[in-house]
């Protein structure tokens, strides 16, 4: 009778916070604005997704870059983008430089509507969704729309989106969140980029996701 192998149990502390890491119950440099409950749930996805790639699941990235308030300028981003970006993409939430990479654009600050009612109109299935919402409920209720502070707002938003990709197709996602689409939606998680910025500042959280094909070949 042979001795089965002994496997190592790989052990990992959870992070603490991106700017002086210690546990968030220690620490006393958490940007302004987030809540004590938000700055839990923006960690936790952070510590699972880190924990994922030391495992080799996900390509993980953290690079520093000024902060910009158009998402798409900045350095590491502007790269990611260069490179994942191919074929024809839908941006819902486009700003300045939205046009840059996707062919189908909208921007409520330039005369468009709401993303949830811009994305109910369009057809057919596209090759990858550009996602750069505002960042908070805080955030959101700036542009003067009420629903916008509703949850169920921004779940319907990511349903669209997970509609009109194509299998195989991407979705790029922004935020101080690394939760994107999600597997309920059918999305694996590919690729993370974190990018802190220094001082007060939120890291930008980039999250690539990869729609799996239907269950039985069918489209």
């Amino acid at each position: 009778m042979t001795n089965k192998p002994k496997v190592e149990e790989r052990k990992i502390k959870p992070l603490g916070c991106n700017q002086c890491g210690k546990k968030l119950s220690e620490c006393v440099c958490w940007h302004k604005g987030l809540s004590i409950k938000q700055i839990f749930r923006v960690q936790k996805h952070i510590d699972s997704a880190t924990q994922r790639a030391r495992e080799g699941e996900i390509n993980f990235e953290r690079v520093w870059a000024m902060p910009n308030k158009w998402t798409f300028t900045i350095k590491p981003i502007r790269e990611l983008l260069k490179k994942e970006v191919s074929g024809v993409w839908i941006d819902p939430f486009a700003g300045e430089n939205g046009k840059k990479y996707a062919k189908f654009t909208n921007d409520i600050a330039e005369g468009g509507v709401d993303a949830l009612t811009y994305l109910k109109g369009l057809r057919g299935k596209y090759d990858g969704v550009l996602y750069d919402p505002p960042y908070s409920i805080t955030q959101a209720r700036q542009y003067g729309h009420k629903e916008f502070a509703s949850m169920r707002y921004w779940k319907q938003i990511k349903d669209e989106m997970a509609r009109l990709i194509k299998p195989g197709g991407k979705a790029i996602c922004f935020g101080w969140s690394s939760q994107g689409l999600g597997k309920g939606r059918g999305f694996t998680l590919n690729r993370i980029l974190l990018v802190p910025h220094g001082g007060s500042k939120n890291d930008t959280i980039v999250t690539i996701e990869l729609k799996s094909p239907p269950k039985g070949g069918k489209k």
